[in-house]
């Protein structure tokens, strides 16, 4: 027992360098069980994964519409799911002896269970998305206060599983609707220029308080669901999960101890400076464009597109309500109202559905989409469906080959697929050899930047920022979701 808490006293004060990694080891201690506790062993022997494990979901998977429960939009967002996902993959790797994965996997597993716990995991507003990266800034550089105030209370956390199915989601459903009743306040008393020289000073007493239950309930919580996960594992094993030997990783750990304090004060630096630098621009422009944090802008992009695709409604067949497509040089005009080429900002993207016209779909330019027509394809669904080296002979059209036809079918697949992808994404995208909405999101990130700007610099062209193509791989991960959740 004293090398366990020794080690947890050198990763707290030298390895910690996120909220989630303060949660994954903070519940530790809390978790009673006795094959609870052979697995904290298992997570304190491989504390460095565990510890990457926490903070992959923000670094690694960049998947942050997963991240959300929003309360007040039907519980929207994919956090349950996820969480589902790698619970069972830590059952997995703890039934096959894989400890140091099942310790990623555990790492990961509380990212996703514990962010909808905190409030701006729970709803969006234009007030949040300004708000949500100096907030959490505050909350992280006060942790050990706010950690604290919940120590020293006299509050007690009850945190009951239920034996259903669901259990998990379910527990995380009913956190979120409590988190939630705190976003409000949290939001309202948020001092944003005191945070600026000093962050935890923009948050108020009553903000503290507030996170602290918050803070009890998402700790408590964690520890509940591995005693949970060691309990069921050790069934499906049919024995106990092996004592692992903690000496080695005290000594790992306080050897690398320096070089994660300083990596950690980098960190903190460099990110006090981006929500400057954020901070700056919303003064001077009255609203974020550039420096806009991409787990905010991503999440806001992807709730967008839900929104509008749920209050859509089929006309009526008395609806009086017309709407015509023209041609202008390149540009289409919809009701008159002239829409650019280009931007790919969700104000501008003009959907496409399989059963439009070819004559919508603006990237195939007037002189093919009339060729189509008069060959009798009439609709995007017909272009789909018709083979490409068809399609060349009977089109006709000098330089209009297979390898074109190729390319402007796998544009319009991956727009009618992916909605919110524009025409310029969709065309680098198939141009970069990724047709799927599932080849976009299981891309490793660095392959497809450099992808991307391979081809962007081959056509002259402007490569796409990072937090751009980031938003294209969550639209392209929130349409694989909704898939395999239909599937399942």
């Amino acid at each position: 027992m004293f090398l366990q808490n020794s080690l947890l006293s050198i990763l707290q004060s030298l390895h910690c360098g996120s909220t989630h990694h303060y949660f994954a080891l903070d519940a530790l201690p809390l978790v009673q069980t006795s094959a609870g506790k052979r697995l904290v062993r298992v997570l304190l022997r491989h504390h460095k994964r565990y510890l990457i494990g926490a903070t992959d979901p923000d670094t690694r998977f960049r998947d942050f519409q997963n991240h959300v429960i929003h309360v007040r939009d039907g519980y929207w967002g994919g956090a349950p799911r996820m969480a589902h996902k790698w619970y069972d993959r830590l059952q997995r790797y703890l039934r096959t002896n894989r400890f140091s994965d099942a310790a990623h996997a555990a790492g990961v597993l509380s990212h996703y269970f514990t962010d909808p716990l905190q409030p701006l995991h729970t709803e969006h507003s234009d007030l949040e998305k300004v708000l949500h990266r100096p907030i959490e800034q505050s909350i992280y550089r006060a942790y050990s206060q706010i950690h604290k105030i919940w120590r020293e209370s006299e509050m007690e956390v009850v945190f009951q599983l239920s034996n259903q199915v669901s259990w998990l989601g379910e527990s995380m459903l009913h956190g979120s609707r409590f988190a939630n009743r705190k976003c409000s306040m949290l939001l309202d008393q948020y001092d944003l220029m005191s945070a600026v020289e000093n962050p935890p000073a923009g948050l108020s007493l009553q903000a503290k308080n507030s996170l602290a239950e918050l803070f009890g309930l998402a700790i408590t919580g964690w520890a509940r669901v591995l005693e949970r996960a060691a309990d069921e594992a050790e069934h499906d094993r049919g024995k106990k999960i092996p004592v692992q030997l903690i000496a080695p990783a005290v000594l790992t750990a306080t050897v690398r101890g320096p070089v994660g304090l300083v990596q950690r004060q980098w960190a903190d630096r460099r990110e006090q400076r981006e929500i400057v630098s954020m901070i700056e621009e919303y003064a001077h422009d009255g609203k974020l464009v550039h420096q806009i944090p991409d787990e905010v802008d991503i999440v806001h992009r992807v709730a967008g597109i839900y929104q509008s695709e749920k209050q859509w409604q089929p006309p009526t067949s008395h609806a009086e309500t017309k709407v015509t497509v023209k041609r202008t040089r390149g540009r289409q005009q919809v009701a008159g109202e002239a829409v650019g080429e280009g931007a790919d900002s969700p104000e501008s993207v003009q959907p496409l559905c399989a059963t439009d016209s070819v004559s919508a779909a603006a990237f195939l330019g007037s002189r093919v989409a009339s060729r189509l027509v008069e060959i009798g394809i009439d609709s995007v669904a017909d272009l789909l469906h018709c083979p490409p080296v068809d399609l060349a002979e009977r089109m006709q059209l000098e330089h209009v080959t297979v390898q074109v036809i190729t390319q402007l079918r796998g544009q319009a697949s991956l727009m009618v697929n992916v909605k919110g992808l524009g025409d310029q994404a969709a065309k680098l995208l198939v141009a970069a050899g990724y047709t799927t909405a599932e080849s976009i999101s299981l891309a490793p990130r660095a392959s497809l930047y450099r992808e991307i700007k391979e081809v962007a610099g081959k056509w002259g062209s402007k490569c796409p920022q990072h937090s751009e193509i980031n938003s294209w791989i969550a639209l392209a991960s929130a349409h694989t979701d909704f898939f395999q959740r239909r599937s399942a």
